[in-house]
């Protein structure tokens, strides 16, 4: 769907024009199991949930903490490469 097409341009630029390290998604609430799982179907691992943090429509909601590893991810130091040398 449209979702995953945004999403999938969003990481394939973000890998080939940055030096960003890892992602963060934030979603709304627990019980959104499309973003949830198109996150997930798309390398991100769940990190956390904050409980009750947001008042929407007479109820309370959470919010969904997922992340992904960009490029070499926390494997090498910032200006480092994989084989150790200097960038």
């Amino acid at each position: 769907g449209v979702g995953a097409n945004l999403l999938d341009a969003l990481l394939e630029r973000v890998e080939k024009t940055t030096s960003a390290r890892q992602l963060i998604a934030v979603v709304g609430g627990s019980d959104n199991v499309g973003s949830i799982g198109l996150h997930r179907s798309r390398g991100f691992a769940d990190v956390g949930v904050l409980r009750s943090v947001g008042w929407k429509f007479g109820k309370w909601h959470d919010c969904v903490m997922l992340q992904k590893s960009i490029g070499p991810g926390d494997s090498v130091g910032p200006g480092e490469t994989l084989a150790g040398a200097s960038d």
